[in-house]
């Protein structure tokens, strides 16, 4: 591997999504325990539907467009099985991004035959794939098998190469980065549980909006039916309808949306969390073992080019930091703000209980507690929380703590080598761990 000089890394980041997928082996019997408690919620469902429909066959017709929702809370976990599935079969992961992109052998290009000299003086052990007929994406890194990875290239990565080398190395280190630090096998093109993250938003549209949009619209030209055979006054069937979707249906699907949306932050934060923060370690691991800054702010914007809108974003790219996070991740320097991005997975677990303090707090609000009762019930919540998150938290306060003395290990494992940057700093490190420790106490002791 090339040598990285003798520069200290600021921070070095813990693989961070390897514990998560280690802490979810750790908690599969509840997992079991969540799809059995969603089946017995479909079959009371499914068994009252059965008994209407058999009082009213035509106005309960498009029942089952309904049942793609009792999915929503089941998908995440099925994703982070399938995930587990795709760690433990690299090549099923590799036939279907080799497919996917129709990526062969390098061709004997000059161009793509320096790439691939310049691959090889980093990392030997990478096979590189290239597809030089499409422009996007740049690169990426996959798994091929047990301790196997490959690099892909693309159309647009060498063009890149040549208008603009540093950025076009910035690229390529970042994706190495991933290889480095063990990211491939979990995320990427191919992985399950990212592909959820990054689309959860669109699966709600599909499973659970369109679905009650329809079933709504078809609850209403149904009744106008009912009150033309009946001689009634269409009109005000068609008001009624109208009123019941100001006054009923309306809000009640904005609840159930809000509770939703919540239900999903608490579920996926750790998982966006891992994500993110992986791929603001590749670039700052980029930017402080090869001192590459600029490389990789001209890197993000030959990536950032084509403007993404935010509803697009937000459906179809929601595992892909945010540009402008990303360069602020890379401006940050000091001991604050590498303890900032040291702790910034962690910090989702904060984010998941202010998700469920608000959750309660819906209910509450609906069966009539006073705001007392309501600070009282929190505070029993917040306890009740740490109580089940101090394994966790104990967990990572020992990651952490370790973590400057094994990330070498960690780097051979994956890579085949360790880096020759000097271990950063241990400050950061110490105070992350001990302030995760002392939580952890708290919850073990309260």
């Amino acid at each position: 591997m090339e040598k990285q000089g003798s520069a200290r890394r600021r921070v070095d980041i813990p693989p961070w999504l390897w514990l998560w997928v280690g802490l979810f082996l750790v908690y599969l019997p509840q997992l079991a325990e969540a799809v059995s408690y969603q089946r017995v919620i479909y079959g009371e469902w499914l068994q009252a539907q059965t008994q209407m429909r058999a009082l009213d066959p035509g106005r309960y017709r498009l029942d089952w467009l309904l049942i793609p929702s009792f999915l929503l809370d089941l998908i995440p976990h099925g994703a982070r099985t399938l995930g587990v599935v795709a760690i433990a079969l690299p090549w099923l992961r590799r036939l279907y991004v080799e497919r996917r992109y129709r990526l062969t052998a390098p061709p004997p290009l000059p161009v793509v035959t320096e790439i691939v000299a310049w691959v090889a003086a980093q990392n030997p052990r990478l096979i590189v794939r290239v597809n030089p007929l499409r422009t996007a994406p740049l690169a990426f890194v996959y798994p091929r098998g047990w301790g196997r990875s490959a690099l892909a290239l693309f159309g647009g990565l060498i063009v890149l190469w040549r208008a603009d080398r540093p950025a076009a190395e910035a690229v390529l280190r970042h994706e190495l980065a991933h290889h480095a630090r063990g990211d491939v096998a979990i995320l990427g093109v191919g992985s399950p549980f990212e592909a959820v993250v990054r689309f959860a938003g669109l699966y709600y549209l599909a499973l659970f909006i369109a679905p009650m949009v329809v079933h709504y619209v078809y609850g209403a030209w149904y009744l106008t039916r009912e009150y033309a055979a009946l001689g009634l006054d269409v009109q005000e069937g068609v008001w009624f309808k109208v009123r019941q979707l100001a006054t009923q249906f309306g809000p009640g699907l904005a609840g159930i949306t809000v509770v939703y949306l919540l239900s999903i932050v608490q579920t996926l934060v750790l998982p966006l969390a891992g994500i993110w923060v992986a791929e603001i370690a590749a670039d700052r691991r980029v930017a402080d073992a090869f001192g590459g800054e600029e490389g990789v702010r001209r890197a993000l914007a030959a990536t950032g080019r084509r403007r993404v809108a935010w509803w697009r974003w937000l459906l179809m790219r929601l595992s892909h930091p945010p540009l402008s996070l990303r360069r602020a991740a890379l401006r940050a320097r000091g001991g604050l703000a590498s303890l900032a991005l040291l702790l910034a997975f962690p910090a989702a677990y904060a984010v998941r209980l202010a998700a469920l303090h608000l959750l309660a707090a819906l209910s509450y609000a609906q069966s009539g507690f006073t705001g007392a009762e309501v600070v009282a019930q929190a505070r029993e919540n917040t306890l009740v929380f740490l109580r089940a998150q101090a394994p966790d938290l104990l967990v990572m306060g020992v990651l952490l703590a370790l973590w400057p003395f094994v990330a070498g290990f960690w780097e051979r494992l994956w890579a085949g080598a360790a880096s020759d940057v000097a271990r950063p700093a241990l400050a950061p490190y110490v105070a992350g761990a001990l302030l995760l420790l002392a939580i952890a106490l708290v919850g073990l002791l309260v």
